[in-house]
């Protein structure tokens, strides 16, 4: 058979608890395409790396839409992640086929970490740049992990070399510092900023 279209609802057990899956999944002779969207109630789940935490009792719905041509890179068109006032979205997200980013259209950040601060930024792609802009971020996990690093990271998360121009009015480094109307730029190539 040239196409296959498969799709659903149910209860999907990954932690402790079930949570809720829908999905359809449609494959043709070149390409996959996918939507899938988790409903988490009871579980947990985190991304550390934001220092983010879903609250207990809440529900989590995460979205996911996009395409895989076969033998070629993940196109991701919406990643999408809401918990109450808490939202997270990915658009037009290019992965190669190890998995690094070759580029994407925009970031939206709008949520409260484990530290009770306020996070709401935006990354925009530019022409071949990226703008970093915002009202508030907390660096103070990143800021810990790259000094807790004693092995440097082998894998890149970019393909190319990446520019960012930032433009954000408050940067938390910990719960008593910050730094007000942070702008600039930072150059990463092989997850090393090599120009600020």
């Amino acid at each position: 058979k040239e196409n296959l279209n498969i799709n659903g609802l149910g209860n999907i057990r990954l932690q402790t608890e079930s949570d809720e899956i829908e999905y359809n999944i449609i494959k043709t002779k070149k390409d996959l395409d996918f939507e899938t969207k988790f409903i988490i109630i009871k579980n947990q789940f985190k991304l550390d790396f934001l220092n983010y935490q879903k609250e207990p009792d809440t529900n989590l719905e995460i979205l996911i839409k996009g395409n895989k041509a076969l033998n070629k890179s993940f196109f991701f068109s919406k990643i999408s992640l809401k918990e109450k006032t808490n939202s997270f979205l990915l658009s037009d997200l290019l992965l190669s086929n190890n998995y690094e980013i070759e580029k994407l259209s925009k970031i939206s950040l709008d949520y409260i970490d484990k530290e009770n601060l306020k996070n709401k930024v935006q990354i925009k792609r530019k022409n071949k740049d990226y703008i970093l802009d915002g009202e508030t971020l907390n660096l103070n996990k990143i800021i810990k992990d790259i000094l807790k690093s004693k092995k440097r990271n082998k894998k890149n998360f970019f393909k190319d070399t990446l520019k960012i121009k930032l433009n954000i009015k408050k940067v938390n480094l910990d719960k008593e510092s910050d730094i007000q109307n942070l702008k600039g730029f930072i150059v990463l190539k092989n997850n090393h900023i090599i120009d600020a």
